[in-house]
Parts: structure tokens; C-alpha cells; sequence
């Protein structure tokens, strides 16, 4: 029989309610924490060299934090008041992260945009306590870290880099579209940005162009706690094929840097009814090849509208015809007809510009919705080639000093000489021509011949006549003058 005396059961009273008391604390202060959402994290691991603190500390992530750093304010038991301490929206190792939901974190370190945490009081699958320290790492959008608290009297950063996420990216036809979220604290109301480059990072990928973060996205706004609207969904022509990785960044505005928000690899196909094979500078003017057809008239030739110097209604257009063989095509795509374009159009461009080619439908609609549909190329356009042509050689002589005309005849018709049986002309750059220079007015000059109109009296007259090269790529204009006479007896 066991005998419990009133002092005992007072004291096994108390140890109950101590550990009752605990175990309350420690559900307050201990944040629930999906474990599932460390999926998104770049990697996750045990931290295993702080196995030795209490469980207290280990259970509890404000308690870590604390450990940590012990300046640390009071974050309280809350996601808004853990938020009302950020003093930074730009991660330093040494500082508190502060997440969208109720829970903090130690920076441990940072590399480019990945930060490495350290956290306490993390729940697995089974809601039990891990019983570790977790250091996890990723972006903040990965991570959900909405700010930062820095120590007081430590290096409170100055500056705001933008904020954002790449949520998805499709390849198409000659395209990609890219969609996501950006911002920067500077300004929050703000509608910064959004720069792509595909094969590459900034600086050695191709820059198919940037698109405005400004559509409404109110998770953004609520999970980040911010105003105004800064989503973003464009889509871009690019000369890649293949699987290529797509980099976006937000441009930082006021003080920070630019950030890499996100990359993804994508899939870009050739596009179904057309490709720009080239855009080359001709200078003053760019030599384009390629081929486009109507998938519904295929056998049909259509027109081609460059763009140059930018897209559809912004850079400056040409329409060329696609009508040239291309049996490549015609084996390629099943199809009959003349489908090639070889040409070169002027422009009043120069230096670095992008070209821009549209098929355009018989029944005079883009070929695809979103015009995107033959591809862009980069050129150099420069400065037509100046040539500096050569003095014409052409040598005109009279091959007699006077030519006679019967008085009879002229007096009753107009008479005719063939100006080659009277001048002769050698060393001519280009097509030669004549003109009267000065002479009677009833003499002229025209086709080629010498005119004696009817009824001109009998004498002898002074004639001069221009002989004109015409001149070539080479050669300039040449004009010699030749003098003779006319005699009417």
C-alpha cells in the first residue's frame, strides 16, 4: 500500500505545474512552422554544432536568435510584432531575418542572392520538434524573408536593392514569356524594371529586351507588406534555340544594385512558318535573308515588314516580298511556291540597332497573334561607303570642220545627219549623249541626229555641240564640246 503524505503530494503538485508551465512557454513562444515550405529552400541541412544548447534554445527561434545576438529586441509571440523590428531590407550576415510568417532566423551568411540561415524552433512532418538547429538557405523570395532587424551600431546598410521573383518562364516558337513579381523600398509605389537575358547572365546573354513591373498582385502586396503594383507577365523574341537558361533581374532604383530575381531553364523551338536567317550591314542599309509563308495559303507568296531599331510600331519599317526559291523550305515544310527573301533596304539607322521581320498574312494579319513570328537579329549599321570616282576620259572630235546641206532640199524639207558620221567619240565612261550648246535656232540637236529645218537660208553657221558620258560607279560625268559648221549652198 502506498501512503502519500500532504507534503509529498504538494511536492510532486509543484513539479507537475513547473513542467506544465514550461511546456506553455514554450508552445507561445515556439512558432508553428510548415516544414513542407523548406522545399523551395535551396537546401536545407542540421546544424549540428549546436546540439549542445539547452532544448529550450534549440526549440525556439526567438530564443536562438537571442543566443545569437544577444542586443535582439523583444520580437513577441506574433508575425506583426516580430515585423515591427525590421530596420533593413537588405540581408548582412550578423543580422535578424524576419519572415511572413511568425518566425526569425540568424544571417549566417550571404553569396550573390543566396542567404544561409540559422533557425530554431522548426516542426517536422510528424509536429514535433526537430530538436536542431536548421541552417537553411535560398533567396529571400524563396525563403519568405520579408526584412531584417540589424544591431544597433553595427553597419545598418544604406541602400535598398530591389526585391522580386521569377515565378515562370515558357519557351514558344522563336519566343519566351516570362512572369513574376519586383519592387524596391525606395519607393515602393514605384513600378521598376524587369530586364531578361537568355543564354546567358547579364553581359554575355542575349538581351531580347525588358518589360515595367505593373500589374496587381495583392499576395505580393500582403506577404510583403508593401503598396502599389508590382507584377510583371511579357513576352520576347529571341535567336535562341534549344534548352537555355533565361536570367531576369530588377533594376534597382534610388539606392541599391540591381538584383537577379530568378533563372529557369526553358525549351525555344524554330518558329513554325518563318525565320530570319540573316540581317547584315550593307552600310547605310541592312541585307536580310529568310523565308515566311501563309500556313493557310502555302502555295502563296506574302509580304515581310522589317522593323529596324526596334519592335512593330516603334522601329522603322520596310516591307519586302518573300517570293524567292527556297527548295530547302518547299522539302522542309511541304509546300510549293516561292517563299525566300534576299534584299537590302535603306535606313536612316546607324550603330547598334535589332531587326524586327513580320510574315504578314494574305488576309493582312500577323501570322501569330503576338506579331512574333520570324525572329530578331542584331546589327551594326554603318555609313555608306564613300567613293571617290575618277575624272571621265571621254575624247569628242569633229571628224569634219564643215557639213553641207543642198539648198534644194532644205528648202522644201527639214534635213538630218546622224551625229556619229560627224563627231567622233572614244574613252566614254558611261552612256553618251548630245545636246546643242549654241547655233542658229533652226538648227538642232536631239536623238542623236543633227536638224537642219526646212527653209533655212543659204549660208554658213557656227555650230557647238555638248557630248555628255554619262560616267559609272567609277567615273564621274564627263561633257566635251565639238564646233563645226553648217553650210546650206
Amino acid at each position: 500500500m502506498i501512503r502519500i503524505t500532504a507534503s509529498s503530494l504538494l511536492k510532486h503538485m509543484a513539479i507537475i505545474v513547473s513542467v506544465l508551465l514550461i511546456a506553455s512557454a514554450l508552445a507561445l513562444a515556439a512558432p508553428t512552422y510548415d516544414a513542407n515550405s523548406k522545399a523551395y529552400a535551396a537546401s536545407y541541412s542540421v546544424a549540428s554544432e549546436y546540439d549542445g544548447l539547452p532544448l529550450s534554445t534549440i526549440t525556439n527561434c526567438v530564443a536562438f536568435a537571442k543566443y545569437k545576438v544577444p542586443s535582439m529586441p523583444s520580437m513577441g509571440n506574433t508575425t506583426a510584432t516580430k515585423q515591427a523590428n525590421i530596420n533593413s531590407y537588405t540581408p548582412q550576415v550578423g543580422a535578424i531575418a524576419i519572415y511572413g510568417y511568425n518566425h526569425v532566423s540568424y544571417v549566417e551568411s550571404i553569396s550573390g542572392n543566396t542567404i544561409v540561415t540559422l533557425n530554431g524552433g522548426f516542426v517536422g512532418n510528424d509536429g514535433n520538434f526537430t530538436g536542431h538547429i536548421e541552417r537553411i538557405s535560398g533567396t529571400a523570395a524563396e525563403l519568405n524573408i520579408v526584412g531584417y532587424w540589424v544591431p544597433s551600431g553595427g553597419q545598418t546598410p544604406a541602400v535598398n536593392n530591389p526585391n522580386g521573383c521569377l515565378d515562370h518562364v515558357y519557351g514558344g516558337d522563336g519566343m519566351i514569356k516570362v512572369s513574376g513579381w519586383a519592387f524596391d523600398r525606395d519607393d515602393e509605389y514605384a513600378n521598376i524594371r524587369v530586364d531578361v537575358y537568355v543564354g546567358g547572365p547579364a553581359g554575355t546573354g542575349e538581351h531580347p529586351g525588358n518589360t515595367v513591373a505593373k500589374n496587381v498582385r495583392s499576395d505580393v502586396n500582403s506577404v510583403m507588406k508593401v503598396k502599389g503594383n508590382h507584377g510583371f507577365e511579357a513576352s520576347f523574341v529571341t535567336s535562341k534555340r534549344g534548352t537555355v537558361k533565361v536570367y531576369v533581374y530588377a533594376i534597382n532604383i534610388g539606392s541599391g544594385s540591381n538584383v537577379l530575381i530568378g533563372t529557369k531553364d526553358v525549351t525555344i523551338t524554330n518558329p513554325s512558318y518563318g525565320y530570319l536567317d540573316s540581317a547584315s550591314d550593307a552600310g547605310g542599309a541592312v541585307h536580310l535573308t529568310g523565308w515566311a509563308f501563309d500556313k493557310d495559303h502555302p502555295n502563296t507568296s506574302i509580304d515581310v515588314h522589317v522593323y529596324i531599331g526596334g519592335p512593330a510600331g516603334v522601329g522603322e519599317c520596310h516591307v519586302i516580298k518573300a517570293n524567292k526559291a527556297r527548295d530547302d523550305v518547299n522539302r522542309t515544310m511541304g509546300i510549293t511556291g516561292s517563299h525566300g527573301f534576299d534584299a537590302t533596304v535603306k535606313t536612316n539607322k546607324r550603330g547598334t540597332v535589332q531587326v524586327y521581320a513580320y510574315g504578314i498574312s494574305l488576309d493582312g494579319a500577323p501570322l501569330n497573334n503576338n506579331r512574333q513570328l520570324i525572329n530578331v537579329k542584331t546589327v551594326t549599321v554603318t555609313n555608306p561607303v564613300q567613293v571617290t570616282k575618277q575624272a571621265n576620259p571621254i575624247v569628242a572630235k569633229a571628224k569634219q570642220s564643215t557639213v553641207t546641206f543642198k539648198y534644194a532640199k532644205v528648202k522644201n524639207a527639214t534635213q538630218s545627219v546622224l551625229l556619229s558620221r560627224l563627231i567622233t567619240v572614244s574613252k566614254a565612261k558611261g552612256t553618251v549623249t548630245y545636246a546643242k550648246k549654241s547655233g542658229n535656232s533652226k538648227i538642232s540637236v536631239r536623238n542623236g541626229k543633227l536638224y537642219v529645218k526646212k527653209g533655212l537660208k543659204k549660208g554658213t553657221y557656227a555650230v557647238k555641240v555638248s557630248v555628255t558620258a554619262k560616267g559609272n560607279s567609277s567615273y564621274k560625268a564627263g561633257t566635251k564640246v565639238v564646233s563645226f559648221k553648217v553650210r546650206v549652198k
